[in-house]
Formats: structure tokens, C-alpha cells, sequence
């Protein structure tokens, strides 16, 4: 062998081990923190170099690099996993959150033409397969030779004593292994598939109570004297907003000036928090939870909810002779067994609203355009108090544009095809780390919640509005410092002050500002806390005659 390929051998060798050692370190949520990863001994990759030296010794080179790389890549998806899980969503990694994946995928190319989603697929299974190339290639660089006694030997007692050297050091600087935590939540995962009773007894005894709390709660809503009720759902509404530093102060201003448009329009507001069990995405759950006062942390806890005999919110207000229609701009079809087990008898979804401006991020329109559409064909033509449920998009990640705000309620006056009022410079694939989705964040929550505050102004009988958050943003675990709750606040509006003051009665504050000290309640316990509060024969009632 020459000089020069000699050089070039071990300038292959380095690029290779360095390649491989970055894929099983880095942390790939912030890779600037590779310094500090680099000085932990990765686990994952002495066990696939022990893979590869073994496979090699036995003759077998080529499918022992293959079983490595594949390892040391799951590995790094599990350790990616994880991140956004613990960030995101404050929770374990899951087997079943996988599923998300697809999810994720739609979200981020939901502008994309068909043709350009499924382009956008084939690109990244071929960087995958790439990478995954690479990787064995690199594999079968470094532990090139170990096929060779003398090489292979030397190669598994240099393992041994890194393990050795890692164990005797007093600060035992092995990393966590990403592999063996994959393994156990595949193991867990397998153990609830073979045995899926054990993990469903809990979640059908938690919405058999749900029935009964909603079945035994006093449900007639006379007190509503025909008042109509309305449940906006502001996407994304976490009480980070009220918490974090860069966005306290804010919210605060905004709120002051919100309260001022309410007194002005003789409406008054109680606030409080409600702690959802997901947080930072699953919005459907979150809905579920809020409609049937059950806890529902997970797809299988909605399913045994969707089979059970619990009665919606809903359906008990249709029992009391009101319409229930449902507005949900970011829906593109139609869910016909969720509207007959919530009891709506209208929806509308996005084809049906009419929008033809500028296309947005999440739900194709604007929250203020949507509900001026609720206002138009459910609120204003009923012969019949409505209870209407409007679940918003415009405060759904990745916060990039602000439409236009009409304070008037002329939407005439704007031009919906026209640039945004305002964008910012953010994207679903780096919401977690960059430090523009702040002010992002506020200026698209505080455009909803002008909208929704708005939307309670034009109602044009007595009226109550609910406004609610359905979980935390993704972002709130990420900050600095980080919100690891799950605490969302809840507004209240009304122009009639004895349909508040049962909430009050029950730890709701005058106002929209939801006080730090106040403690959150769980989410199902306001579905059942609402029928209480406005129906005759309730302990609130009571206390108070």
C-alpha cells in the first residue's frame, strides 16, 4: 500500500468514527450541545462496534455493519423520540406515538400539493436509506480488519478496557442507552397488545365514573333561562402564556385591554385553569375530555368513551330543547359517528365556510373569519337557543402568519387574498428551538383571543362564552424556564352576572387573568361543573337561596 493511500485510509477512518460517534451522541433537538454530549462514553456505539468486530470475526462483515448501522440509527430516533416527547407533549415515549409520525408529516407539508407531499415522502425514506448506507459504510471502516485474529482481538480488549476505564471513573461517564430504553417501550408496548384487558380496566372504571358524575349531576339548565352557550377552543392556549417572563407581561396588557372592550359592551368575565391530560398536541382528546367529563389521556381511552353511554355536554343541552351546531375550520371531512355521540346536529368543516384569501398555516383561514361564518348560519338565523362549539386554528404551530383583525366585525373591510399582517420567521421542524417562536406565539394568541372576545361582543342574544384552552403549546417544555404543566386557563363571559356567579362561588376569579397561586382543576370536571352551576336543584343553587 502507498504513502498516500495509507492517508487516505486513515482520513477515512477518522471521517467514519467521527460520523459514527456524532449519530449515537448528538443531541438532535439542539446539535450545539454536541461538545457536551461528546464527553460521555456512548453505550450504543461500543455495542455495535462489538456487533460489527464479532460479525466480521465470523465472516459475516457486510451483515454485521448492516445490523449495526440499523442499530445505532434507531437509536438516534429513539433519543429523537424521546426529546419530542418529554418537550412537546411532557410525557414518556410510547410505542403507540409512533403513529404520530404520519401526523407530523401532514402537518408540516399541509400546503403542499399532492404531488409535492408525496415527492416531500420519497425524499426523506431516500435520506433514510442513504444515511443508513452510510452508516454501515462507516461501520465497516472503522472495524476494517478485525476479521483478522490479531485485529479482532485487539479490537475487543479496546472495548473492554473503555468499559472498564468507564466503570472504575468516579463519575461513570456512560451516556443513558437509547436502545435498551426503545426495548422496554417495545416491551411494553407487546405486553399491552397480548394482554390489552390490563391496560383498559382503568380506562373503562374511569369513564363509567365520567358516566355516572354526568348521568347524577343535576342537568336541567333552567337557570340559562334560554341564554345561548357558546365553547370557543383556542388552539394551543397553555397557561405558559401567563407564566413564562417574555410572555407575561404581555398577555397582561392584552388582557386589560380585552376587559375594557367587555365593559364596554356590558359583558363581564370569570377566569380560572384547567389541567387537560395531554399536552402539547392530541387536541382531539383534549376535546373529547372537555365535552364528556372524562379523562382522556389516549386514543384507547376515546375509543372506550365513544362506546360507553356517557351523555356528552352537548347532547344534554339538546335535551333541553336547544340546537347544537359545531364549527371546525381545520377539519376537512366530515366525522359523523364523533357528531352522533357528542349530540351535534349540524357541523360545519372547512370546505362548507367559504373561504377563497390567503391560505394559513393550520386550517387554511383565519379564526375572526371562521366565527363571523358561526355568527352568520348558526347564531343569528336560530328560531331556538344554540349551543355552539367552535374549535380554532389560527394559535396552531408553527405560529408563522397573523391575519388581519377587523375591530368593528366589518370583515368586508378586509381583504382575506391579501399578505398577512404580520409573519414571522418559524416552522413546525424548529419550534422547539428557536427563540423567534416567542413572539410568535403572542402576537398569533393574541390575535385569537381579540377574536374570541370579539365573537362575544356581536352575539346578538343573551349569551354565555366559554373560552378555553385545549392543552399547552409544544413549545412550553422547551422554553427557558420551561412550563411542565398542563394547565390551560378558561374564561367565562356573560352579560348576565347571576349566570357567573355560581362559577365564582366554585373558585372562579373575576376577570380574565387567571392568578399564579390559583390551582388548576382536572379539565373532565368542568363539562359536569357547567350543567351544575345553570340547572335548579344544584348544591350551588342551594347554598345560595
Amino acid at each position: 500500500m502507498t504513502g498516500a493511500a495509507r492517508w487516505r485510509q486513515r482520513v477515512g477512518f477518522v471521517l467514519a468514527f467521527a460520523w459514527l460517534h456524532a449519530l449515537a451522541v448528538v443531541p438532535l433537538h439542539a446539535p450545539e450541545l454536541y461538545a457536551l454530549a461528546a464527553c460521555e462514553v456512548p453505550i450504543d456505539l461500543l455495542l455495535v462496534f462489538a456487533v460489527a468486530v464479532v460479525g466480521a470475526a465470523a465472516g459475516w462483515p457486510r451483515l454485521a455493519a448492516a445490523v449495526g448501522a440499523g442499530c445505532l440509527m434507531l437509536s438516534a430516533f429513539s433519543r429523537l423520540c424521546e426529546v419530542v416527547s418529554a418537550l412537546a407533549f411532557h410525557k414518556d415515549f410510547e410505542l403507540v406515538d409512533i403513529g404520530q409520525l404520519w401526523a407530523i408529516f401532514l402537518a408540516w407539508s399541509d400546503k403542499a400539493a399532492v404531488w409535492e407531499r408525496w415527492l416531500s415522502l420519497g425524499v426523506i425514506l431516500v435520506s433514510v436509506v442513504c444515511l443508513a448506507w452510510l452508516t454501515a459504510r462507516s461501520l465497516r471502516a472503522v472495524t476494517r480488519g478485525a476479521a483478522h485474529a490479531v485485529v479482532g482481538c485487539c479490537w475487543l480488549v479496546a472495548l473492554q478496557l473503555v468499559v472498564l476505564a468507564a466503570l472504575v471513573c468516579p463519575q461513570r461517564p456512560f451516556s443513558r442507552s437509547p436502545l435498551a430504553t426503545f426495548a422496554s417501550v417495545v416491551a411494553d408496548g407487546v405486553r399491552g397488545w397480548l394482554d390489552p384487558e390490563a391496560r383498559r380496566a382503568p380506562l373503562r372504571d374511569a369513564v363509567a365514573a365520567a358516566a355516572r358524575r354526568m348521568r347524577e349531576v343535576p342537568h336541567d339548565l333552567a337557570l340559562l333561562d334560554g341564554a345561548d352557550v357558546h365553547v370557543l377552543v383556542v388552539e394551543s392556549y397553555g397557561r405558559v402564556a401567563l407564566r413564562h417572563p417574555d410572555l407575561r407581561a404581555r398577555t397582561t396588557r392584552l388582557f386589560a385591554g380585552l376587559e375594557e372592550v367587555l365593559r364596554d359592551a356590558g359583558l363581564a368575565a370569570c377566569s380560572a385553569a384547567l389541567a387537560p391530560a395531554v399536552c402539547g398536541g392530541r387536541s382531539g382528546l383534549a376535546h373529547a375530555e372537555l365535552l364528556t367529563g372524562a379523562r382522556v389521556p389516549s386514543e384507547q381511552a376515546r375509543e372506550l368513551l365513544m362506546a360507553s353511554d356517557v351523555v356528552a355536554l352537548p347532547k344534554r343541552f339538546r335535551a333541553c330543547g336547544y340546537e347544537t351546531c359545531e364549527v371546525q375550520p381545520g377539519m376537512p371531512i366530515h366525522w359523523p359517528e364523533g357528531d352522533a355521540f357528542y349530540g351535534f346536529d349540524r357541523s360545519i368543516i372547512q370546505p362548507e365556510l367559504g373561504y377563497e384569501g390567503a391560505r394559513y398555516d393550520f386550517g387554511a383561514m383565519p379564526d375572526q373569519f371562521a366565527l363571523g361564518r358561526l355568527l352568520d348560519r348558526c347564531v343569528r338565523p336560530a328560531k331556538q337557543p344554540v349551543f355552539t362549539m367552535y374549535v380554532g386554528v389560527s394559535s396552531h404551530a408553527p405560529w408563522t402568519a397573523v391575519p388581519p383583525f377587523a375591530p368593528d366585525w366589518d370583515l368586508t373591510s378586509i381583504d382575506f387574498a391579501a399578505e398577512p399582517a404580520v409573519r414571522h420567521d418559524t416552522y413546525y421542524l424548529s419550534i422547539l428551538r428557536d427563540p423567534a417562536v416567542v413572539p410568535a406565539y403572542a402576537t398569533s394568541l393574541e390575535y385569537v383571543l381579540r377574536a374570541s372576545v370579539g365573537f362575544a361582543t356581536q352575539a346578538p342574544r343573551p349569551s354565555v362564552v366559554v373560552v378555553v384552552g385545549d392543552h399547552q403549546p409544544p413549545i412550553a417544555g422547551s422554553l427557558s424556564p420551561a412550563d411542565p404543566s398542563h394547565d390551560v386557563p378558561v374564561h367565562v363571559i356573560s352579560s348576565d352576572p347571576r349566570l357567573l356567579q355560581p362559577l365564582r362561588e366554585a373558585g372562579f376569579c373575576d376577570g380574565l387573568d387567571v392568578p399564579a397561586e390559583l390551582e388548576a382543576r382536572p379539565m373532565a370536571a368542568l363539562a359536569p361543573l357547567l350543567l351544575e352551576a345553570w340547572s335548579r336543584g344544584s348544591a350551588v343553587e342551594e347554598q345560595r337561596r
